[in-house]
């Protein structure tokens, strides 16, 4: 009798331990093609060319493409942000006067298929923060300098001929907390989030002109909902902070969402997971970068946001890594 009863037990044990790895071989299975799924939503990603080049490039799929070719020869195009809806793009043109240094900057869009070429105005100065599209894609945010040395948080309603200047808020210069990412806006297209010159995290209503301080942080981003700003807790002088999620309702709870720490020594180096939490068109997962191996690459990890799993993305697959632009 306690032979067979022996026997009954393993055999549960057995289909326990089997039913257990089949649920977790589904769970990783369901997962890759999830983020296989999230990786083909990015069909239009910017090329990273912060460095001024002739033609304004995109990446499609797989492989490069130049929209636009300038036909003068001291012009470069730099500093490209691409609309939520993947079918718009910023730009910050720069001409050359001749052989002198001197360079003068034009902020402009262009149609992600190369029409519509438009210069918008000229501008002094952009800070290493993103160009950020509201929604509806009738509002553009920067930090910049619209006369020389005055740097501002500008919002222009690009809708209007000529663009009309919205929101002109003064910067210090030579700041280097200040910053504002390309998920800025909140679907209603009325507030955005920026890290002032003191570390704050800020949401502007720009239609009422005011503003809530969230208290210190760095790289916030709206999610597609409006429900969360996702951003890491970074302190003054300290290796950069975990990353949270902060409500955007007026109770501001906070949840945690990442860690961020170093490996272990002796290991393979990988450091820090770095510069804002982009949101995917669906809002189901986070697209964030490492910085890992002995040449420091930036490797794209995406996270499900509900369950907090997170899987690494081949180096380059995942555009500029600035941009989560959305056309499936």
């Amino acid at each position: 009798m306690r032979i067979r009863l022996a026997k009954i037990t393993i055999a549960v044990l057995v289909a326990c331990l089997a039913e257990s790895l089949s649920i977790q071989w589904s769970r990783g299975e369901n997962l890759n093609k999830e983020l296989t799924e999230v990786s083909r939503i990015k069909q239009w990603a910017v090329s990273d060319r912060y460095a001024p080049s002739r033609g304004i490039n995109v990446k499609i799929g797989d492989g490069d493409h130049v929209i636009y070719q300038s036909q003068e020869s001291n012009a470069g195009f730099g500093h490209t942000a691409i609309a939520s809806r993947g079918q718009k793009l910023a730009f910050v043109k720069t001409v050359r006067n001749g052989s002198e240094s001197k360079v003068r900057l034009k902020l402009g869009i262009i149609d992600i298929d190369g029409s519509n070429y438009t210069e918008l105005l000229d501008i002094a100065a952009l800070t290493a923060g993103d160009i950020a599209w509201s929604h509806d894609e009738q509002k553009l945010a920067f930090m910049g300098a619209l006369q020389k040395g005055s740097y501002s948080l500008v919002i222009l309603d690009i809708g209007s001929r000529p663009v009309h200047v919205l929101v002109k808020r003064p910067l210090p210069a030579g700041k280097s907390l200040i910053n504002m990412t390309s998920q800025a806006w909140a679907p209603d297209n009325e507030r955005l989030v920026y890290v002032n010159a003191k570390g704050s995290m800020v949401i502007l209503n720009v239609g009422k002109n005011t503003e809530v301080d969230l208290g210190s942080g760095n790289d916030p981003t709206w999610s597609r909902d409006g429900m969360y700003i996702a951003y890491r807790a970074d302190e003054y002088g300290k290796p950069p902070g975990d990353y949270f999620l902060r409500a955007t309702a007026p109770t501001r709870q906070r949840e945690h969402l990442l860690s961020n720490t170093e490996s272990v020594a002796g290991k393979e180096t990988s450091k820090w997971y770095l510069g804002p939490p982009l949101w995917s068109p669906d809002g189901r997962f986070i697209l964030i970068k490492r910085i890992v191996g002995p040449g420091e690459s930036q490797q794209p990890y995406v996270l499900k946001v509900m369950t907090r799993e997170i899987e690494p993305l081949p180096i380059g697959s995942m555009g500029d890594m600035r941009s989560w632009g959305g056309k499936p």
